[in-house]
């Protein structure tokens, strides 16, 4: 292992940045590393990935599963095998088609806020003091093509190549917020980490560092930078106390990077071969410079052409998603199927469309039992006509005569079964035609 003094200038210059700026208090609640060293120094873990790395990437923030209560977002991964996830909740609001554009690398970017690079100018000389308690293992660079707004904040899972020790040594995030700049780094923004050994894509040795969330809200500003760095401390190193309330924050400049167009933003391929290549372009108002492209297509189509023009050759069956990212990591998605159907967007904001299906199923039990009863009367007059009627014109007033029950109560206590046999031929056409014509009725069914 080799002490940060030999690692490049890039780490050297990320310690400083951390070192200089690690005086602020951490966003979580737990005790963190950092503040003012102890009275007598200590040297500093002899930490350091095995080789250096650097990677970027755009990914489509994709929808939770059913029922899933987070959603995994793989960023960017190197061919030595580094690799930084982030794990959202299921409940957060993500627009549709919303992309984060990541750098992961083992040393400091040159686009670090002003505040860390004026910060690490000016403690150069004091590096080797102010940097004995912490080692700076990688950064995390994240940009948003659109506000994310967070219940918590997300946890990250790191893999760097070699092996990392965990004797007497703990491992901590820290973040930068470009709003809240006063802070400067937040030094225990989660940790301390769960450290275990891992392999890594080229089958060699690594170590996974893995961070649960803080439990706090966080949002993200579309075109604003956010840093993330993955340190060690020694186990003697002081706690320093959590950012302060009173801490202002700036707000976001007015000005957000313009969205990007796309044409079209979905293709279907119906075959492989007899399809014909489709062009794709990506435009932005104000960015005359080159679209980049990302997204994992390999087997489904090919690409070709130079920004802002690209040309779209299916290969096999499948769906994803090309990703053309311009300025202030603004952009577009073009969703593509072969044969397969393109996948359409959705928000993940699950949790807010359950209640408008819920409701629409709602009346349907209202429904059942209110034709239950009604139905239940409409039998019930009918064994007490029963022994008045005949069973042959049971079934026919059952459905069709339903004011029939309202005749035969009114009836039934004037008792007219007693006097029907006599009264009913000679008074009944004379005074009251809807009687007589029933006692007619009735008449007439005696001889059958």
């Amino acid at each position: 292992m080799k002490r940060i003094s030999a690692l490049l200038g890039g780490a050297i210059f990320g310690i400083a940045i951390l070192a200089a700026c690690g005086g602020g208090g951490g966003g979580s609640g737990t005790s963190s590393p950092g503040g003012p060293l102890p009275g007598v120094p200590t040297a500093g873990p002899t930490v350091a990935p095995s080789g250096t790395f650097s990677s970027s990437d755009a990914v489509s923030i994709p929808s939770p599963a059913p029922g899933a209560t987070s959603v995994p977002v793989p960023l960017a991964s190197d061919s030595s095998g580094a690799s930084a996830n982030a794990s959202i909740s299921a409940g957060a609001s993500v627009p549709p088609d919303t992309t984060v554009s990541s750098t992961y690398s083992s040393a400091g970017d040159s686009s670090l806020p002003t505040l860390g690079i004026k910060r690490a100018t000016q403690s150069v000389r004091g590096l080797r003091d102010t940097s004995s308690g912490r080692t700076v293992i990688a950064y995390l660079r994240l940009q948003f093509s659109a506000d994310v707004t967070l219940p918590q904040a997300p946890a990250f899972t790191f893999i760097v190549p070699g092996t990392l020790p965990t004797n007497g040594v703990t491992y901590w995030l820290a973040f930068i917020d470009p709003l809240l700049s006063a802070a400067g780094w937040q030094t225990g923004f989660e940790g301390p980490a769960t450290v275990t050994p891992a392999t890594t894509a080229g089958g060699k040795s690594g170590t996974q560092v893995a961070f649960a969330s803080n439990g706090k809200p966080l949002s993200f500003v579309a075109g604003q930078v956010y840093y993330f760095a993955v340190y060690a401390v020694s186990a003697t190193a002081a706690t320093p106390t959590p950012v302060p309330s009173t801490v202002p924050s700036n707000p976001p400049p007015d000005s957000k990077p313009s969205p990007v167009g796309v044409t079209p933003r979905n293709l279907q391929f119906t075959s492989v071969t007899a399809s014909t290549p489709a062009p794709i372009m990506f435009v932005q108002q104000g960015f005359n410079g080159a679209f980049t492209l990302h997204g994992d297509c390999t087997g489904i189509v090919n690409t070709s052409g130079v920004s802002p023009t690209w040309t779209i050759t299916p290969v096999g069956q499948g769906r994803c998603v090309i990703i053309g990212v311009g300025d202030k990591g603004a952009s577009a998605i073009v969703h593509i199927g072969v044969i397969t159907p393109f996948e359409t967007p959705q928000p993940i904001n699950s949790p807010t469309g359950a209640p408008t299906i819920s409701p629409s199923h709602s009346p349907e039990p209202t429904h059942a039992p209110t034709t239950a009863p009604s139905s239940e009367p409409s039998n019930s007059p009918e064994p007490t006509r029963a022994p008045t009627t005949s069973p042959t014109n049971q079934p026919t007033t059952a459905p069709s005569h339903s004011p029939e029950p309202t005749h035969a109560p009114t009836t039934a206590p004037s008792t007219e079964p007693t006097k029907n046999p006599n009264a009913s031929p000679t008074p009944s056409p004379t005074p009251t035609p809807t009687p007589g014509s029933t006692a007619g009725q009735s008449a007439s069914r005696r001889p059958h």
